[in-house]
Order: structure tokens, then C-alpha cells, then sequence
């Protein structure tokens, strides 16, 4: 049995989170992937993880320095009444903050998740289609969080379950993260299609596809989280140095979510927040969200994707929403149809327009020099109502020829923007970054609490004006190393509050 008493100077408080795994090896569904679901426990078996589990909690009840618990059981723990005892009275010690568990959620939660706080209870609840329905377990996961538990919900990343695990997708509350676990046993690799489709269902799911390596000199594991299980303490699951010997980790790859999560200096770490440790992304309040539309909101063929659409609908009844894109005003208005409604203004044709709170204020530009253009260069001039000039789009016949006007053009006059064939230019002064600022000025929002969303390293300056930035999954890589979270918009609502 093990020993809870921690040696070689293991009693600092530090150490704030536990994962925890008892001598539990069996399972009430019959996956047939799952190992733990060919074998049941004895009697005898189930009386000693009993005992461990409640070795366990009295040990937690001495230790006031730890704030979070996770069981990681090898199979189903909350089918057994014990389980369900532990839970309760962890949650109920002060000085606890937080306790989840990894279930499947084959039990009516009501049932026993009464009499103690809730808003503690941490549930990583794993889908399985092979044995219950999408709206039966739909339905348990609202209901917990109707009851202030905190949720998520995981998928084992198996193809074969695409149009299910699309369905579970739909019919989830926006607002909690679906995370898909790369298929163990798969005998080959995954098509890009197949990528694709997983990424946008969960779009950190590469992280879990290719770990990365372990570095333990940025590891949280064996510093403030650890791992108890029947033969000692480590610093993760995958960890095979025991933390009373006061040994490094050794490991070459992090290769499940919970040794990575563990490494501090990794993108998914920065995402998920505070809420890595139980896999359930931090919520950030966010007080106003700035979209930019061609290649953000739209896919490869200019559409909103309708899992967009309804992302938008969900984050407008609680967040404004507002635009910030290089398309002037009516060519915004025509891209987004029905969804115009849903923003409250924004910043049009590269910061030349601003429209805030039913005004608009329009940046003039200087007229073009007269000069040479390439042949077959096409100039389209945008006015503001009262005749003004605040925008050009020059386009050309070739790149080349739009880098020959560009170096004619730059000037301190003039702010250019290239993208392929087409040039715009805006008076110097014009910008969204620009846009973004006046517009929470007038609206009285912090930027320090907006986000931006973008696709390009035009968008850029934009995102470090807001004091949370986003490229979406197809945006360049450039954007993504400067952005704080690489999400699509329909993936937005599981990460702000």
C-alpha cells in the first residue's frame, strides 16, 4: 500500500494539485479499444482501492497546501458508491478548491452529485457511441453545468465515428470544450481530410497527435502537480521516476495530454490556462470581440461556415461583437447577409472607417500622384457620403506589378496594404489597431479586456492592441507565433467568459 508520507523535504507547499489512481481496473461499457473493460474487480479488490481511497482522503485532510484533485481511474469509479462518498467528502475540506474525476457518465449525476458544492466538481466525461446515445449524455452534461460543475467532454478520434462525434458537437452547449484524443491502435495514419475534420471539431487536437518532446526544466510535474498512484508519487502518469528519490524525469516524448499539459512553455498550456489541469480551458472575461471577415469568418470559398454562424448567435447575446476588416463597409455588409445584425459597428476598409455607437467618422487620403501604372491596372476609389476619399484598391495584372506601384506609392502620406494582385491604401493615420482603440474609447471598454480574431499578418498590429489575440487554424503561421490562441471562431465560446 502506499505511503503518504511525503520524504526528502516533499511537504513544501508547493505542491497544489494531485492526480490520483487507485487500484481500480474495470469498466461497466464494453468498448472495444478499452482494456479495462475485459475484467472486473473481486470483492477483495474493490474493499482495498476502498481503503487506498480513503488513505488517500485522510492524507488531503492533513495537507492544507493542496487545492486540487484529479482521479484518473483504469475504468469507471463512479458506478461504486464509494467513489461517489470520496468525491463528496473531498469537496466538502476547505481548503480544497477543486475535484474532478474521468468518467463516463453511465450514472443519473443527480442521483448522488447533491448535499455539497458543485461549483468544486471537475468532470472530464468521455463519450462512447458504442454504448449510450448523444442526447442521453448531452443531457447529463447540462445538467451539470446548469449546477455550476465545471465540464468537458472527450472523444477518442476514431473515423469511423465522424458523423457522431459531428452530432455531439452540435448538440453541446458552444461554451464547453470537446476534445479529441488521437485513436491508440489505429492502424494507419490519419488522411489530412481526417485531420482536418478533427481539428475543427477540436482544435487543439494536433497537440495530441504529435507531443511534443519533454523537457523537464519547464515542467510543473513533480513542482506543484504530482501523481499518487499504488507504487508511489511521481510527476505525471507517464513519468517513471519516483518523486521521493528527488530524480528528474526521463522521458523523450510528453505523449498524453496530462504530461504535456504539465510543460509550461507549450502553446496548449497557454491556451488552456489555468484550467489545464483538469483539461477544461480557463474562461478569460472578455468585455468585446473584434472579427476580421476574408479568410476569418469566411472559408476558402468566401462563406461563413454555418458552425460560424452559429457561434456568432451565441457569443452576441452576451458579448458585443464588433468588425475589423479591410472590406469597406457595404462589401461587409453583403459578406455576412443576416449575420450584419449581430455586430454593433466595427472598422471597415483598413481603419479609414470607423462606425461606433450609430456614428461614423471616415478617414480621408490624399489623391494619387500622378504616376505611370502597369498596364491593365485597375483603380477603384471609395468616397465617404459627403464625396471625400478614404480608400484605393489598385489592382494589377501580376504580383510583381503590385510591388512596382508599391514601392512608387510608399510614402509618409500613405499606409499600403499588399495582398497578391490588389494594393489598398489609407491615409497613414488609418488602421484597425487605430480603430479598435477609438472604438473602446467611445464604448468605454478596457482594451485590455478585448480579442481580437484574424487570419493574415495584416492583422497584426490589431491583435496586440487587444489584450487577447487569436488566428484562426488557417491563418499564417507568422500570425499564429504572435497570437496568444490558435482558434476557429466556432471554438471561441469554451474559452471566454
Amino acid at each position: 500500500m502506499l505511503n503518504y508520507n511525503f520524504t526528502s523535504g516533499t511537504e513544501n507547499n508547493a505542491i497544489t494539485n494531485i492526480y490520483y489512481r487507485g487500484l481500480l481496473r474495470s469498466c461497466n461499457y464494453r468498448c472495444g479499444y478499452c482494456p479495462f473493460a475485459k475484467s472486473q474487480m473481486s470483492v477483495a479488490e474493490q474493499e482495498n482501492d476502498h481503503k487506498m481511497l480513503n488513505s488517500f482522503i485522510d492524507w488531503v485532510e492533513h495537507h492544507k497546501h493542496i487545492r486540487n484533485i484529479m482521479i484518473l481511474p483504469y475504468g469507471e469509479a463512479l458506478i461504486h458508491p464509494y467513489y461517489q462518498e470520496g468525491i463528496a467528502r473531498l469537496a466538502r475540506l476547505p481548503h480544497i478548491e477543486g475535484v474532478g474525476i474521468q468518467t463516463n457518465l453511465s450514472f443519473a449525476p443527480q442521483r448522488f452529485m447533491m448535499g455539497f458544492p458543485l461549483f468544486k466538481i471537475r468532470i472530464w466525461a468521455s463519450f462512447h457511441p458504442e454504448m449510450t446515445g448523444v442526447d442521453e449524455f448531452v443531457g447529463k452534461i447540462h445538467w451539470l453545468q446548469a449546477h455550476q460543475a465545471g465540464v468537458c467532454v472527450g472523444v477518442v478520434g476514431n473515423p469511423a465515428n465522424e458523423d457522431v462525434i459531428r452530432t455531439l458537437r452540435q448538440k453541446l452547449s458552444p461554451t464547453i470544450y470537446l476534445f479529441v484524443n488521437a485513436m491508440q491502435g489505429l492502424t494507419r495514419r490519419l488522411t489530412a481530410s481526417e485531420q482536418r475534420f478533427f481539428s475543427s471539431i477540436d482544435n487543439l487536437f494536433l497537440y495530441d497527435l504529435h507531443p511534443p518532446r519533454a523537457d523537464y526544466a519547464v515542467c510543473d510535474g513533480g513542482r506543484t502537480t504530482t501523481f499518487f498512484n499504488e507504487r508511489g508519487v511521481f510527476a505525471c502518469p507517464r513519468s517513471q521516476a519516483l518523486w521521493s528519490a528527488n530524480k528528474p524525469c526521463e522521458r523523450k516524448i510528453c505523449d498524453c495530454y496530462i504530461a504535456y499539459s504539465n510543460l509550461k512553455n507549450s502553446r496548449l498550456r497557454q491556451m488552456m490556462g489555468e484550467g489545464a489541469f483538469w483539461r477544461i480551458p480557463e474562461k478569460r472575461a472578455v468585455h468585446a470581440i473584434f472579427f476580421d471577415i476574408d479568410g476569418t469568418l469566411t472559408d476558402a470559398n468566401g462563406n461563413i461556415p454555418p458552425a460560424y454562424s452559429h457561434a456568432l448567435e451565441h457569443l452576441a447575446r452576451t458579448i458585443p461583437l464588433y468588425l475589423a476588416t479591410s472590406l469597406p463597409e457595404e462589401y461587409a455588409r453583403q459578406t455576412l447577409g443576416t449575420l450584419w445584425g449581430l455586430f454593433r459597428g466595427g472598422v471597415f476598409a483598413d481603419g479609414a472607417h470607423i462606425r461606433s455607437g450609430g456614428d461614423d467618422e471616415y478617414i480621408p487620403v490624399l489623391p494619387l500622384p500622378n504616376i505611370a501604372m502597369p498596364a491593365s491596372t485597375k483603380v477603384t476609389a471609395y468616397r465617404a457620403p459627403d464625396g471625400s476619399l478614404y480608400k484605393y484598391a489598385l489592382t494589377a495584372k501580376s504580383a510583381s506589378d503590385v510591388q512596382q506601384l508599391y514601392k512608387t506609392l510608399h510614402s509618409d502620406n500613405y499606409r499600403l496594404f499588399q495582398e497578391n494582385c490588389l494594393l489598398t491604401i489609407v491615409d497613414r493615420n488609418a488602421d484597425k489597431a487605430t480603430g479598435l482603440r477609438r472604438i473602446c474609447a467611445q464604448a468605454g471598454i478596457d482594451p485590455a479586456q478585448t480579442l481580437a480574431v484574424g487570419n493574415s499578418a495584416h492583422d497584426a498590429p490589431m491583435l496586440s492592441a487587444a489584450g487577447y489575440s487569436c488566428a484562426v487554424l488557417t491563418a499564417a503561421e507568422s500570425l499564429k507565433n504572435h497570437a496568444d490562441w490558435t482558434l476557429n471562431p466556432d471554438g471561441l465560446a469554451a474559452f471566454i467568459a
